[in-house]
């Protein structure tokens, strides 16, 4: 099992917990309070079935290309698996922006805006491997990682209860 620091923050750390089984990988995400108590639940569980498994499927891709770049994949598969995380993305914010204005959800400019800048840095990201050649990092991954948990942790999750909100009450 092998540990990648994403994050260290006041009062816990996000990591990456690599496990290797006769040749598969699996990848969890890891939030531990500064005394080591694994924390139960990460926020990809909103209670909305549609934006769950989008993010499951995002944490999914994004396992997929940390995967590929532990075991030194070639060119052409960590530029596939890029491409995946970032089809799962798109597919995910399509998603979400459609039900936003489904109940015209009063933040969604802003949340619009969260997901615009991600973009433009994936397809930064996505640019510069392919064309450049330069490579991803661990620092990189880090970055999104920990986008991923503040953006679903904040946004989504206000998203997510005024969306049930609105279903409740109309």
């Amino acid at each position: 099992m092998r540990s990648i620091l994403v994050g260290k923050f006041s009062n816990y750390t996000l990591k990456h917990e690599l496990k290797h089984n006769n040749g598969a990988g699996h990848i969890k995400m890891i939030k531990e309070w500064k005394n080591g108590m694994p924390i139960v639940g990460l926020p990809e569980i909103l209670g909305n079935l549609d934006i769950d498994s989008d993010h499951r499927k995002v944490s999914d891709a994004l396992d997929a290309l940390l995967l590929s770049l532990t075991y030194n994949a070639n060119h052409n598969t960590v530029l596939s698996t890029l491409v995946e995380l970032i089809d799962s993305i798109c597919r995910h914010f399509q998603t979400e922006e459609y039900m936003m204005l489904s109940i015209k959800y009063d933040a969604i400019d802003a949340h619009k805006k969260e997901h615009e800048e991600f973009m433009n840095l994936l397809w930064s990201i996505l640019f510069n491997f392919e064309t450049n050649n330069e490579q991803i990092t661990t620092d990189t991954l880090t970055m999104i990682s920990f986008w991923k948990f503040d953006h679903i942790s904040t946004f989504d999750k206000e998203f997510v209860e005024a969306y049930q909100y609105y279903l409740r009450n109309n």
